[in-house]
């Protein structure tokens, strides 16, 4: 809900060293294909992470942190 598609899709590629579109086209697939699948999920769950303990420095969202980890927890 408070990433996106688009960002989703611009983490993914990011991590796997694309050019970030944000579309998930045959390279994104490609790659995500080729690669490693652990290292991937483990890297693109740190980015939801970092994502959003960034958005707990705003006030009106800090108090959604413990929610928003609690969720990505059986992921990580």
């Amino acid at each position: 809900v408070n990433s996106g598609t688009v960002r989703a899709a611009k983490t993914l590629q990011g991590i796997l060293d694309l050019g970030q579109d944000g579309i998930i086209g045959n390279k994104t697939i490609g790659a995500v294909n080729s690669g490693n699948y652990k290292a991937v999920h483990t890297a693109y769950n740190c980015k939801r992470k970092e994502f959003y303990e960034y958005l707990a420095t705003k006030p009106s969202q800090k108090q959604f942190l413990k929610s928003w980890l609690s969720r990505l927890k059986p992921y990580i």
